[in-house]
């Protein structure tokens, strides 16, 4: 994958950005009388061909948000699966605990704007659940947007189900594709 990193502070010149782009942080005033951006900024990171790919693709009926279900043969309790997200996924992937700027990046949250909480619901299940009712719920929760003014993610508990629980993990498809996504289910899963 291509993703290029880099903090503001460290793009000195505004000279490529052309007319119609507007700067994405704010300058001093001593780089304003330099012509520079040379302060310190969040940190942006630019987005491959498909994630914009998807982004710009993407419409009411047709939503780039792949699922990963995890059936777990015990329960799992929300704040182990909050710990979980927050160890394996938060920590080791900056798209995780980044939002998207405009078509073309991700800005990383400062660790004070970010909750991992934010991102977990909890959906219970009828008792004695059948796999109809399962494929039901995943059904109707998968085809709902993400919510556009934080990271493009989010964990559904469903924490009774059969003698354990299912985690329905949603990502924009601009987060990971394929072989990212497999990436993902061996994080969360100790595949």
């Amino acid at each position: 994958f291509s993703h290029l990193s880099y903090p503001l502070g460290r793009r000195c010149s505004l000279s490529t950005m052309g007319p119609k782009r507007k700067p994405r942080h704010k300058r001093t005033s001593a780089a304003k009388d330099r012509g520079t951006a040379c302060d310190a900024g969040p940190t942006y990171t630019k987005m491959d061909f498909m994630g914009r790919a998807t982004l710009i693709t993407e419409s009411s009926t047709n939503r780039s948000i792949p699922g990963i279900v995890l059936i777990f043969d015990t329960p799992l309790p929300l704040h182990e699966l909050q710990a979980i997200l927050e160890d394996r996924l938060i920590k080791s992937n900056i798209k995780y605990r980044s939002v998207v700027e405009g078509s073309e990046s991700w800005r990383e949250l400062p660790p004070s704007q970010l909750r991992v909480a934010n991102h977990i619901q909890v959906h219970e299940l009828p008792e004695n659940a059948t796999y109809s009712d399962l494929s039901f719920a995943l059904g109707a929760l998968t085809s709902r947007p993400l919510p556009t003014d934080r990271p493009l993610w989010e964990a559904i508990l469903l924490p009774r189900y059969r003698t354990g629980s299912v985690v329905l993990v949603r990502q924009h498809h601009c987060l990971a594709d394929g072989a990212s996504i497999v990436l993902t289910i061996r994080a969360l899963s100790d595949a």
